[in-house]
């Protein structure tokens, strides 16, 4: 692991290998929540308890990067898209985070996972992935509760080249 993805996971992963991550970035698939609405308070009170990183969108985490920045462990919730690689360098994440609710075989996603892992390495980010076993019934996404395909999923993950597995 080069130097500067050991310096990034060090400021959200102690170094006996545990962290508390918050995550923040679900408005982008719930919209507004109750607690949400102010977020610079919520981000305070992450900070302030303690925690050592967040999950958060690309939108919020710049916005709010005077709140976050030096104080806690930013971790970009992108899209499974490698351009938003550069973007997370650019505005100085600390890692890279992709979520995928779906057959943990599919090819393609596998491909995007792949591409994107690669690129995280170029910039030296750490890349944490995020794959759900799911299935679409009656257009909605439910994830599959089956022990062995998580293993699959997390399998998969740490294969095409994920550093953390969430």
């Amino acid at each position: 692991m080069n130097a500067g993805k050991k310096n990034r996971i060090g400021r959200f992963l102690k170094p006996d290998g545990r962290s508390l991550i918050v995550a923040f970035d679900h408005g982008v698939f719930r919209g507004p929540t109750q607690g949400s609405e102010k977020p610079e308070r919520v981000f305070e009170q992450i900070i302030e308890g303690g925690a050592d990183g967040v999950l958060v969108t690309p939108g919020l985490a710049t916005k709010f990067s005077d709140i976050l920045s030096g104080r806690i462990g930013v971790i970009l919730s992108v899209p499974m898209d490698p351009l938003y690689v550069d973007y997370a360098s650019l505005i100085g994440a600390d890692a890279v985070k992709t979520t995928y609710f779906g057959d943990v075989n599919d090819e393609e996603m596998i491909k995007l996972q792949e591409d994107v892992a690669v690129v995280c390495e170029s910039y030296g980010l750490p890349y944490v992935a995020e794959v759900v076993p799911a299935v679409r019934e009656e257009g909605k996404i439910k994830p599959i509760p089956d022990e062995w395909l998580v293993q699959v999923a997390a399998r998969k993950a740490a294969e095409f080249g994920a550093d953390m597995v969430k």
